[in-house]
């Protein structure tokens, strides 16, 4: 496994490759203008737990060489530590799965409004413009612009 990370212009880079079951190599993205935390990315969450199991593989192989059993094994620190990194890793990786697939979910939907065409949605704002073409309110405020124009009209009058 190895990390690449190079400043090219004003654009960083990163370059991963490392063995993942199911693929042969991951490469990184390029990373721009905005602040970026490997946290919530699942090329780093995936570096770690390929780091995580070669660490938990070389600790087994040491404790194996040893000659301790299974049950001994399974109550050492630093494999509970390691055991414990792996799962942490892979529920952060459930929840990314679920926001990626929150996010192809949410540009499907925008992709359907999309694709509605132009004449639906003007036929509705026409069949609204039409139903409400003076509104309560302003009948109301032309009705009283009436009565003081009358008004003001019978004061000149007998003036």
């Amino acid at each position: 496994m190895f990390l690449l990370l190079t400043l090219t212009g004003c654009l960083w880079q990163i370059s991963a490759a490392f063995n993942v079951p199911g693929k042969e190599y991951y490469e990184g993205e390029i990373i721009t203008g905005r602040k970026y935390m490997a946290s919530k990315d699942k090329i780093a969450r995936d570096a770690q737990k390929v780091y995580w199991a070669g660490a938990l593989s070389r600790r087994l192989e040491v404790l194996k060489e040893r000659g301790l059993d299974q049950k001994t094994i399974a109550k050492d620190v630093s494999v509970k530590k390691i055991r414990a990194e792996i799962r942490k890793i892979a529920s952060r990786l459930t929840v990314i799965g679920k926001k990626q697939d929150k996010v192809e979910e949410m540009a499907r939907v925008k992709a359907e409004k999309l694709a509605i065409p132009k004449e639906e949605k003007t036929k509705k704002a026409a069949d609204e413009e039409e139903a409400a073409e003076v509104s309560k309110r302003q009948q109301k405020l032309e009705k009283k612009m009436e009565k003081k124009k009358e008004k003001k009209q019978t004061k000149e009058a007998q003036g």
